[in-house]
């Protein structure tokens, strides 16, 4: 089976490859899905539509799986709560952007999208595995402070 296009930018990310001068020639997937939208509307209306078809066409998936970060809930409470409960009848839950959870994984999120812009230091990486919305996926060793970071396998099957 053809690789995904997530799985190859992870894989890009994990052997830092350098930028192609050629296209891979990847079969387009749903693995990343960028979007430009005219409006904060048009992009609530556009995720809500994606959440929607992934729940009818995959069984497994659960609405608890889906998660929406939005970097102004100001902007887009009103956006939220018009398109997911009228248009949609999704179910939904609010998280304000000051609440502890909702900023580490906006943190989490943004040191994950940053990470392509670095040189893969131990800071970058760590400053990201450091986040607690990363650190679970870890053994006890890691969580519980043990200097045993250096572990350059436990690092590789993360990323």
């Amino acid at each position: 089976p053809q690789q995904s296009v997530l799985n190859q930018l992870q894989q890009d990310i994990l052997f830092r490859e350098p930028r192609r001068a050629e296209p891979l020639n990847l079969e387009q997937d749903e693995s990343l899905v960028v979007l430009a939208c005219a409006n904060p509307r048009r992009e609530v209306e556009a995720v809500a539509s994606l959440i929607w078809d992934w729940i009818r066409r995959d069984p497994d998936l659960q609405l608890n799986e889906c998660a929406l970060i939005v970097h102004d809930m100001e902007l887009y409470q009103h956006e939220i709560e018009q398109v997911f409960e009228s248009i949609y009848n999704l179910p939904y839950h609010l998280i304000d952007g000051i609440s502890g959870s909702a900023s580490r994984l906006e943190d989490a999120a943004n040191s994950l999208l940053g990470l392509c812009f670095t040189e893969y230091t131990r800071r970058d990486i760590f400053s990201l595995i450091n986040n607690p919305c990363f650190l679970q996926k870890f053994d006890d060793t890691v969580s519980a402070g043990k200097n045993s970071y250096g572990e350059p396998l436990q690092i590789q099957q993360w990323l």
